[in-house]
């Protein structure tokens, strides 16, 4: 296909440069709107003096977008040639332009001419006042940073560059870590809580500070806690949550001041590194009695967290621990019964066989599938979703059965992620399974939702039909909440709704007032779909790279919804509609959900 479609462009491409360069000038600004970018690009590949001009006539006159792009890259051609510097010159005029849109396509045109526009670029960084145009043209400098970290350099990485239009996040920390000097490393310390900077930069800059060997971590995590942004804040935490050894006593006042966020992440966080610092300074007896202070807590994120530092407690005996770990299971908080599970897992005892048994008899949707994947993690066995099966085979075990090794599930481990729920749920969206009960789903449409894969079916067609499928095989009970992201998020209903005949009805017009336009605004998606901590499962579907939001980094969208979901527990599947994307099947990946391409 694509070999036939591009033998079929050469006798265009080469009537193109064959006709008079006035009459195909002339064709283009007569067109205007309607222009063939492929005609823009064939007057720039004349290379002379006269088509420079024809380009420069297009981009003043023409008020097109795809136009204006075109003839902006199309003066590539003149790179190494006689009117390289004329190109670039016409280029840079352009970006001091006053209109917003035409100065950030030459900033686009600029990147082509790479070494030669050197110093072009780096009057655009400094002297632009439209940030997306500084941050374009600071891709240009990269690697001229890159070999000289030079001090002003530092300001313009922290201020200037737009993670997805600059660099991506792995290559933004990689330059940071080359600014070693004292007054370098002050400025990358003050940055931490300079709200000017971007909360996803600052992150970054702890991320750098923290790797650092020589630099000493307390003073780092203190900062960030204070940073006065989840974002940069949940950073530090994490650190703390993962170095268990590192002693935070010097932090309880900051850590306290954190723990009356509204975030629950942050909440959840706070509490077991606070707890941990407990556990270090006080005596059995009131460390276990701040224990039980959590446990009686009425926010659901404390008794998070004291399932999570049972889990970890080695003085109390194992039997006790798997017994208040138990009394967890049945919390009226989904997401704290779904934490004391995990820890339940970490524990390994066998007296929690039975009790999950128990458990599997009476839940329902994804609860009922994480209980099934915990009694496989502790018998190396798998008896499916029914308690009676996992019963019988108990009574003939049960009294001379010892735990597994992890290691020796692994095979099983592997054989239940391809079967589960296979045949076992009526409804599947593009063939995944939907077992849940609790579930949201986030749908793509962006403009390219309407590409037609088929005749008379585009992207977004066959999404709602998928959708309606589902929703059709859905108990009414069911609790259900679809949001459609583009630039912006808009959600069904503001919370989950239980499934009745009247609501189907109008969830059905829902989806049809759907159209495709925008951008790919998956950050507010994602956001606004894991919002509801009643939600077990979601389901995202998108066609695209992130493009608009509070950011469009792959990673640093993984790094916020790893932030939300530790307090929310929410498994992800996902769909990637066209081609294959790290950031869907990596959210999949994060939240032991599946992932998978569709056309």
């Amino acid at each position: 296909m694509l070999a036939s479609l591009l033998l079929a462009l050469v006798p265009f491409a080469s009537a193109l440069q064959d006709e008079d360069l006035g009459t195909l000038l002339g064709r283009v600004l007569t067109a205007g709107r309607s222009a063939d970018p492929r005609e823009i690009e064939a007057i720039g590949a004349r290379q002379s003096e006269e088509a420079l001009d024809g380009l420069r006539e297009i981009a003043v006159t023409i008020d097109g977008t795809k136009q204006k792009r075109a003839a902006f890259r199309a003066l590539r051609h003149f790179r190494g040639t006689a009117l390289e510097s004329d190109a670039i010159a016409l280029l840079v005029e352009r970006i001091f332009d006053k209109d917003e849109e035409e100065p950030r396509l030459a900033a686009d045109g600029l990147l082509r001419f790479g070494a030669a526009a050197r110093a072009a670029n780096r009057r655009v960084v400094t002297k632009s006042k439209d940030a997306l145009c500084r941050a374009i043209a600071l891709a240009g400098l990269l690697e001229d940073i890159e070999r000289d970290p030079e001090p002003e350099a530092l300001g313009w990485l922290l201020e200037d560059t737009v993670l997805g239009v600059t660099c991506w996040k792995p290559d933004l920390a990689r330059l940071l870590a080359l600014f070693g000097s004292d007054a370098d490393l002050t400025r990358l310390r003050r940055a931490i809580g300079d709200r000017d900077v971007s909360p996803f930069h600052r992150a970054v800059v702890v991320e750098v500070l923290l790797a650092r060997p020589q630099e000493a971590p307390l003073p780092v995590l203190k900062a960030g806690l204070r940073a006065k942004s989840a974002t940069v804040s949940w950073v530090a935490l994490k650190y703390l949550i993962d170095h268990p050894e590192l002693d935070a006593s010097v932090l309880s006042s900051d850590l306290k001041k954190l723990g009356r966020s509204f975030e629950p992440s942050l909440r959840r966080g706070v509490a077991i590194v606070r707890g941990r610092v407990l556990a270090r300074n006080l005596d059995p007896e009131r460390r276990q009695a701040e224990l039980d202070k959590l446990l009686r807590s009425k926010a659901p994120t404390d008794r998070q967290a004291a399932a999570a530092l049972l889990a970890e407690d080695s003085t109390t005996a194992p039997a006790e621990i798997a017994t208040r770990l138990h009394a967890l299971l049945v919390d009226p908080d989904r997401t704290v019964a779904a934490e004391a599970l995990i820890a339940i897992e970490r524990l390994r005892r066998v007296e929690s066989i039975p009790v999950l048994i128990d458990a599997l008899g009476v839940s329902t949707g994804q609860p009922l599938q994480d209980l099934r994947a915990v009694l496989v993690e502790l018998t190396g066995e798998d008896h499916g979703l029914s308690a009676s099966r996992w019963q019988a085979w108990w009574e003939a075990v049960g009294a001379d059965f010892e735990v597994p090794a992890p290691e020796e599930v692994e095979a099983l481990r592997a054989r239940l992620l391809e079967l589960q729920a296979a045949h076992e749920s009526r409804a599947t969206f593009y063939g995944l399974p939907v077992v849940s009960d609790r579930v949201a789903f986030l749908l793509d449409v962006s403009g390219s939702m309407s590409t037609e894969v088929r005749p008379e079916e585009t992207r977004l067609g066959i999404a709602i039909d998928q959708l309606e499928a589902v929703l059709a095989r859905l108990s009414d009970g069911a609790l259900v909440n679809v949001v459609f992201f583009s630039d912006d998020a808009r959600a069904w209903s503001d919370v989950p709704l239980a499934l009745d005949a009247e609501r189907r009805t109008g969830l059905a017009q829902f989806l049809h007032q759907q159209f495709a336009w925008g951008r790919t605004n998956l950050y507010t998606g994602l956001e606004r779909a894991l919002a509801d901590p009643r939600i077990d499962t979601l389901y995202v579907l998108s066609d695209g790279k992130p493009e608009g939001g509070p950011t469009e980094d792959p990673e640093s969208i993984v790094a916020e919804v790893t932030r939300w979901n530790s307090a929310r527990h929410v498994v992800i599947h996902s769909v990637a509609v066209g081609e294959e994307l790290w950031l869907m099947s990596e959210l999949a990946r994060r939240t032991e959900g599946r992932s998978l391409v569709a056309d």
